[in-house]
């Protein structure tokens, strides 16, 4: 007879075959994980606009330029978070809708085009601008991406929020938003197949 983890493992097993898929609607500008990846990634660009005028700045001998150039980064970071959060409220409804599949060899998503995104982007592709056009191309592509098993270094649950942080060595590289009725689910996969593939890496450099 099989003991209860046996039975977990061979469960998820199942389900990993059976391909597990589901589709979520995650808010955008609510959403403390989303603001937070923005913010992030504003500061880190505000950051590497900030060491390369130093870098210019110290080449020229003038380093205490630098510290003048501060105010001036941030308000011209401000209308950058402006933007993002017209462009979250506008194209996107506030809502960025995504499907998530789990398999056998990774996490695949898809984002899904907003009804809105649909509409702005028919409307830039008649307008006969080159630039409209090329911006309803965008919209329409759409973002779509995997993550292998073996890829994936470290996990985070948040429970609270049902959402499954996926790392590598150093970095969030995606983030499964699930509902209410399959977050243990996905939680119970992801556990096991990271946990899996972690292992067989192991003996794999052994």
């Amino acid at each position: 007879m099989r003991s209860p983890k046996q039975v977990s493992v061979a469960v998820c097993a199942d389900l990993v075959r059976e391909h597990c898929s589901w589709e979520v609607s995650v808010p955008l500008l609510t959403n403390r994980f989303l603001l937070y990846d923005s913010l992030k990634g504003v500061a880190i660009a505000g950051a590497a606009f900030l060491a390369l005028t130093a870098g210019t700045f110290w080449l020229r001998r003038e380093p205490a330029l630098a510290l003048e150039m501060l105010p001036v980064l941030g308000i011209a970071l401000l209308p950058i978070l402006a933007l993002l959060a017209i462009s979250a409220l506008v194209v996107m409804g506030n809502r960025w809708h995504v499907r998530f599949a789990i398999d056998g060899h990774g996490v695949h998503w898809a984002q899904l085009r907003p009804v809105r995104g649909g509409l702005l982007a028919a409307l830039a592709a008649h307008s006969g601008q080159p630039a409209a056009r090329g911006a309803a191309a965008l919209l329409g592509s759409g973002d779509a991406g995997t993550l292998r098993w073996r890829d994936i270094c470290k996990v985070r649950e948040h429970a609270d929020a049902r959402v499954i942080s996926l790392m590598n060595r150093w970095r969030v590289v995606l983030r499964l938003y699930c509902n209410a009725s399959n977050y243990v689910q996905v939680a119970a996969i992801v556990r096991e197949q990271v946990g899996r593939h972690r292992d067989e890496h192991g003996r794999k450099t052994r």
